[in-house]
């Protein structure tokens, strides 16, 4: 039995690396601007959103969808899509969401999401949180660098390949 869970663990990796390198090839093309991009423009009026949807194609594939926008112009949510062969591998998701305490204290509490798919099933969730207050000594940047990823339970992410398949 141990033999098999071992064999599974080391698969996941593997499924991971070959997620990470097909991130890092998306992502040096984008840099290099090798991808045709549509962005288009969201409002719900309703739900006080705004923002925009960034498409970027190679040769006609999709390879990244950015969904970036506010709701009522304060809390502010990026979800990047990564697509390969026609599937959704990865999804990195940063959520920066203000909280005022019951003497106006501002908070920013910031969240980052990372789900890595294989074959559409969600193989590894991750779930990094930390708040800024005035106590914080550090910046944003050097707590999203210091601050570990913690394991999460993968329930959410049939919800986020549900979202996914509505933006394409």
């Amino acid at each position: 039995m141990s033999l098999i869970v071992v064999a599974n663990a080391q698969n996941v990796e593997d499924q991971i690396k070959e997620i990470r390198k097909h991130f890092s090839e998306i992502e040096t093309a984008i840099t290099k601007n090798l991808y045709e991009v549509k962005i288009k423009e969201v409002s719900d009026e309703e739900e006080g959103i705004t923002g925009t949807i960034s498409s970027y194609y190679e040769d006609g594939n999709l390879r990244k969808v950015i969904n970036d926008y506010e709701i009522y112009s304060e809390n502010h949510q990026v979800i990047n899509y990564y697509v390969w062969g026609g599937k959704l591998f990865f999804v990195y998701h940063i959520s920066d969401a203000p909280y005022y305490g019951p003497n106006m204290e501002y908070e920013l509490h910031h969240t980052e999401y990372r789900y890595y798919f294989y074959n559409e099933e969600a193989i590894r969730c991750l779930e990094k949180y930390f708040v800024i207050n005035d106590q914080t000594k550090k910046s944003k940047e050097e707590l999203t660098n210091t601050t570990p990823n913690n394991e999460k339970n993968c329930n959410e992410a049939k919800y986020v390949l549900q979202d996914f398949n509505e933006l394409k």
